[in-house]
C-alpha cells in the first residue's frame, strides 16, 4: 500500500487537482466522531458496543484498528509503550501530510470510549471527553507537530506537489527508499517493503526542508539518509523517542514501527577559490 499512501500523505492529487483546486480541499484525519478514539485505535481489535442496546450490532465493524497483543486495557508495559509510540506515529504522520489535518478533540488526552465506536446514545462518563485526564507528553507532541507545521512551508503548502526539478536543481516532493537512493517501481508494488523516506522541499529558496523517514516493519531497518549536496540534515523528532545520528551517508538503524523527521537547511554558498583569494587580498589590504 506505499503508493496509495504516498498519494494520501501528498494531499490525494489524485482526486483533488482538478478545476484549479488546492491541497487544503485535501482534508486529512486517523480518527472521528464516528468511530474509534486513537487511545481505542491501538487498544481494541473488535468494537464493544454492548452498552447501546443493540447486541453490538450497530457501529461499523471494518475498524482497520490493532490492540497491539491485547484486547483492552492493560498494565504490561511493553505494550503501553507500543500503544504509545503508535498514537506518535500516528499523530506525526497526520501534522505532516500535505492538505489540512483534522485533530479529533480528545485524541491528544488518551480519551478511551472503552472500545465503544459508536456513542450517539451514550451521554455519560464513556461519550464525554475528560479534560482532566491529561497526558503532557502527547500533549506536547501536537504542540510540537502543530509548530513545526506552521514554520514550514514545505509541508503546509499551497499548490500540489508534482515532483518536478526546479530552477535550483531540487524537486517539490522526493521519494527514497531505505538506502537513500531512489524509490524504483518494484520497490513501490514491493508487499513486504513497509519502509521509505520522502523529502519535501519548500517554495521558498532560503526555508528549511523537511525529510521523513517511516518503517511500518515490526522489525529495525538498517537505512541511510539520502546524500543531498544542498542540505544540512539535523533530527527534529522520533517516535520511538531514540535519537539517531544526522550524518549522510552513515548508516543508522530505524527503530521498528517508527517515525523520524529532519530538518534541511540550505548549506552556505561556496565562493569560487579565485573570488576567495580576492576577497582575502582585499582584506589584507
Amino acid at each position: 500500500m506505499l503508493s496509495q499512501f504516498a498519494s494520501r500523505f501528498a494531499a490525494s492529487s489524485d482526486l483533488f487537482n482538478e478545476q484549479h483546486r488546492r491541497p487544503w480541499s485535501s482534508v486529512n484525519f486517523i480518527t472521528a466522531h464516528d468511530g474509534f478514539t486513537l487511545h481505542d485505535l491501538v487498544s481494541y481489535n473488535e468494537k464493544h458496543n454492548e452498552a447501546n442496546g443493540e447486541d453490538n450490532q450497530d457501529g461499523a465493524n471494518d475498524n482497520r484498528s490493532w490492540n497491539c497483543g491485547h484486547e483492552g486495557e492493560t498494565d504490561d508495559e511493553e505494550i503501553l509503550a507500543l500503544r504509545a509510540q503508535q498514537k506518535r506515529n500516528f499523530l506525526t504522520t497526520l501534522f505532516l501530510s500535505q492538505g489540512i489535518p483534522m485533530l479529533l478533540a480528545g485524541d491528544e488526552l488518551n480519551n478511551s470510549q472503552q472500545g465503544n465506536n459508536n456513542t450517539y446514545c451514550q451521554d455519560n462518563p464513556q461519550g464525554w471527553i475528560d479534560w482532566s485526564n491529561s497526558d503532557d507528553s502527547l500533549i506536547d507532541l501536537v504542540g510540537q507537530l502543530a509548530a513545526l507545521r506552521k514554520s514550514h512551508g514545505a509541508i503546509s503548502r499551497a499548490e500540489f506537489v508534482t515532483g518536478k526539478l526546479n530552477e535550483h536543481g531540487n524537486s517539490d516532493v522526493a521519494w527514497f527508499n531505505v538506502n537513500g537512493e531512489p524509490m524504483t517501481n518494484e520497490q513501490w508494488s514491493d508487499p513486504n517493503n513497509k519502509a521509505m523516506m520522502v523529502k519535501f522541499v519548500p517554495p521558498i529558496k532560503s526555508e528549511c526542508a523537511v525529510l521523513v523517514m517511516i518503517n511500518a516493519s515490526h522489525v529495525t531497518v538498517p537505512a541511510q539518509l539520502p546524500y543531498c549536496e544542498t542540505y544540512d540534515w539535523s533530527l527534529l523528532l522520533d517516535t520511538p523517542l531514540k535519537p539517531i545520528p544526522d550524518q549522510q551517508g552513515k548508516d543508522i538503524n530505524l527503530e521498528s514501527r517508527s517515525i523520524y523527521v529532519y530538518e534541511g537547511k540550505l548549506i552556505a554558498e561556496q565562493h569560487p577559490p579565485a573570488a576567495q583569494d580576492k576577497a582575502k587580498d582585499q582584506t589584507k589590504n
